[in-house]
């Protein structure tokens, strides 16, 4: 009887500290979660974000995304990374999002997973991770004229850092040379 007495007692004390550490995630998701600002105390509402605790895709709900890469305009070469180089694109800008614990997964040979939990606004979120990048390299016809660029670059940026009207009288920038063809 006395063994069976302090089993209960240690559940109990188990079962109150576990209920001690969740208050705070119960009145946070329960009263704040998703609320218009304003309408708590701010500091209150940090404190309470700090110390519960982050519910995933299940449980606070959120957005769940398959996405797809057509690689039908892209060369063999090209279409071998092309899934890995979007899952990181798609990494990346999630990552400048602040989504809490995102979930990132290939499926199958072109198809990636996306999981967002916590994001309400589900418009964001495809125009965020769906736009597309553009990103083009030129080469310049000439090395000199390369320097040349670079140089002004440079001290256009170091005139601007030291706090002086940057100098753009009298600059004119060099015409590339041109071969008759």
């Amino acid at each position: 009887m006395k063994a069976l007495r302090w089993k209960i007692l240690l559940t109990l004390a188990v079962v109150a500290g576990a209920l001690w550490f969740l208050y705070p995630t119960f009145v946070y998701y329960t009263q704040y979660y998703g609320k218009a600002p304003g309408k708590a105390p701010p500091s209150k509402v940090r404190e309470l974000k700090k110390k519960a605790l982050n519910l995933g895709l299940d449980l606070q709900g959120g957005m769940y995304l398959v996405l797809e890469v057509d690689k039908s305009k892209l060369k063999p070469e090209e279409a071998k990374d092309a899934v890995d180089r979007a899952l990181e694109v798609i990494r990346n800008r999630v990552d400048k999002w602040g989504v809490a614990e995102p979930v990132f997964q290939k499926i199958g040979g072109d198809r990636i997973l996306v999981q967002l939990p916590g994001v309400l606004d589900r418009e964001r979120a495809k125009g965020l991770i769906g736009r597309t990048a553009m990103l083009e390299f030129r080469l310049l016809a000439d090395e000199k004229l390369t320097s040349d660029v670079l140089e002004r670059i440079d001290k256009y940026v170091a005139r601007v850092e030291k706090g002086l009207k940057p100098e753009t009288t009298g600059v004119e920038a060099p015409k590339p040379e041109t071969t008759g063809a």
